[in-house]
């Protein structure tokens, strides 16, 4: 689960209860520690997003501590407090590689401000890396079916990799474009039209139905007519595959994975459910966080942990609901609600 942690290191106990109370009431994870040493010391065990960091500490002073901070996590942000308000303390912090300053007395809603866009700001650039990873790992893969297909001599073989290149391929570019909505690209436009939801369920449901099947998990959709609703077709294929290859993943051996849809109150609802080990209650608020992994997952397969937060932005973008029940041990189902297409189109 993902939740961002604070680490604050003051020595005014005061000052410290009063962050730690005001940071705790606002979500945020937190521990405390009264000088350099101490402080250190649970950057290496608690893992903190941003460090509040006091200048003037017993022992180590906060520059020496922001450089080994830095030193060893330069992803990790740090907003150093003072009383100087000299202008040549406030370099040698910003040299020593903290990432903003705040001078003794300030306003504490004024610092959780400033977490907070320290924090957005380490949200996005992980995002980025992760962006670079899946589209790094869709590279090689497609090295590897390349290689595969330049060495084979039987052609029917040959076929089948380059029919494994060209889904890598067309799945990279979805992706190229969906992170580019994610990421605020104004290229990246969304394109709404009417579209056979069925349609896109089915193609999902034969895209994973291999690795479905080396689990002995069944991947079920229903029979019907066309299911019309009006959205962007790339970003409703991401979020039905996402959601898919989630439950497959999660799906237990040998059950059984489900896709949906269906007209309601003038919206189209797409389901996708497993059986499979649930999400703990605790962790729902938290299921669509970049980064999430379930408390109950230690044993289970590894993802990204970007999936469901691609779902998220998308879905917003779309101006579309989600919603997610789970039972822990019994499985978990995603609902997204689509615009009609006739409701949309209503004279």
């Amino acid at each position: 689960m993902k939740k961002e942690k604070i680490l604050i290191i003051e020595d005014e106990l005061d000052l410290l209860d009063l962050l730690d109370f005001n940071l705790t009431r606002k979500g945020f994870v937190t521990a405390g520690a009264l000088d350099g040493s101490e402080g250190l010391a649970k950057a290496e065990a608690f893992r903190p997003d941003l460090v509040i960091l006091d200048l003037m500490l017993p022992g180590l002073d906060g520059w020496e501590v922001c450089r080994r901070l830095k030193e060893k996590r330069k992803d990790i942000k740090v907003l150093m407090l003072t009383a100087k308000c000299m202008p040549e303390d406030k370099v040698k912090g910003l040299e020593t590689g903290a990432d903003d300053y705040m001078t003794k007395p300030f306003s504490v809603k004024e610092l959780v401000i400033r977490a907070e866009k320290l924090l957005a700001e380490k949200r996005q650039k992980d995002l980025h890396r992760t962006v670079i990873h899946e589209i790094s790992n869709r590279i090689t893969t497609l090295g590897a079916y390349s290689r595969l297909m330049e060495g084979s001599e039987d052609g029917n073989t040959a076929k089948k990799y380059m029919q494994s290149v060209c889904r890598q391929v067309d799945s990279t570019e979805e992706l190229i474009h969906e992170a580019g909505v994610i990421l605020g690209d104004e290229s990246a436009t969304l394109q709404p039209v009417a579209l056979d939801v069925r349609e896109v369920l089915n193609v999902a449901a034969e895209a994973y139905r291999d690795a479905a099947l080396r689990n002995g998990v069944e991947i079920r959709t229903e029979a019907g007519g066309p299911v019309e609703a009006f959205t962007d077709r790339y970003a409703l294929k991401q979020i039905i595959f996402n959601l898919t290859g989630n439950a497959v993943k999660y799906a237990r051996p040998f059950g059984a994975v489900e896709l949906s849809v269906k007209r309601q109150d003038g919206r189209v609802l797409v389901t996708i459910k497993d059986n499979g080990i649930g999400i703990p209650a605790a962790d729902l608020p938290y299921v669509f966080n970049h980064g999430f992994r379930a408390s109950n997952a230690a044993g289970a397969a590894k993802g990204s942990g970007f999936g469901l937060y691609i779902v998220k932005v998308l879905c917003e973008r779309l101006g579309s609901a989600i919603n997610v029940k789970s039972v822990e041990g019994e499985g978990t189902g995603f609902t997204v609600e689509l615009p009609d297409f006739d409701t949309k189109h209503a004279v």
